[in-house]
């Protein structure tokens, strides 16, 4: 028998696709979406603001740039979000961007107290020349060379076996690591707070090396890559699976 009434709490993504999916299934079911804010969806805002930039001439003109608080892209490789796009029916609003496009390598960061943006390091070379050269190789040192606890033994459960984003980065790569990136990959990637969100249901694989390398992140993912052996046929597969997905879901298969 279906549910009479359901009540949401958040309207952020999760809660809002959940109340799309919900009236899909029961489309007699009364849905209420409850949210404290004035707004909906979450950590999600775009912004449009002015700013002054300077010409060739030397004289400053004034440029409109978008803002965004939240995910800006979104990854082809979960049916999940393919599905979604299509029942929405907002195939024909995405902008696609292929791997090999310079904006799919560059990504940016905005650290309090410093003006301007800074470019996340790609490349051992970029990376020696970066502001945040310290951040990383600190973090790296910290998580190689440790015998951090495993996730399991963590004084900041959120269940069995489970810790939050936050406090697994924090760990293993530091302080200043987890609030510095820890933070920006969770706001862009799942809208979240990185302190409230699942380890487990976020990023399950590195607990996986977490577990391989013995206490250490790093050391289990320089194990799985060795042991994977030819990583660019693997990539190569996983491209060719992304194009057959998208395929599919253009076509509206059902999912």
């Amino acid at each position: 028998m279906p549910p009479t009434h359901v009540a949401i709490l958040g309207g952020g993504l999760t809660g809002l696709s959940s109340a799309f999916h919900l009236s899909r299934r029961f489309p007699k079911s009364r849905i209420t979406l409850l949210e404290k804010q004035n707004r909906l969806g979450g950590w999600v805002m775009s912004e449009r603001v002015d700013v002054r930039v300077p010409s060739a001439g030397g004289a400053a003109e004034s440029a409109r740039v978008l803002l965004e608080a939240g995910p800006r892209t979104l990854r082809p490789g979960g049916l999940a979000v393919l599905e979604l796009v299509h029942l929405l029916n907002l195939t024909s609003s995405l902008l696609t961007v292929p791997r090999t496009a310079p904006a799919a390598h560059s990504r940016f960061l905005h650290l309090p107290g410093t003006s301007g943006l800074l470019r996340i390091p790609s490349s051992l070379s970029s990376l020696l020349s970066s502001p945040l050269a310290r951040t990383f190789v600190s973090a790296i040192v910290k998580d190689v060379f440790s015998l951090a606890p495993r996730f399991a033994d963590a004084k900041e459960p959120l269940g069995e076996g489970d810790v939050s984003v936050d406090a697994f980065l924090t760990r293993h790569f530091g302080e200043a690591f987890a609030r510095t990136f820890g933070s920006a990959l969770v706001h862009g990637i799942y809208a979240a707070d990185a302190r409230e969100l699942s380890m487990r249901a976020a990023f399950p694989q590195m607990l996986e090396y977490e577990k391989a390398g013995r206490g250490s992140a790093i050391r289990g993912m320089v194990a799985a890559a060795f042991a994977r052996g030819k990583v660019a046929t693997k990539e190569e597969a996983y491209e060719l699976g992304e194009v057959e997905v998208w395929r599919s879901v253009s076509r509206g298969a059902r999912m």
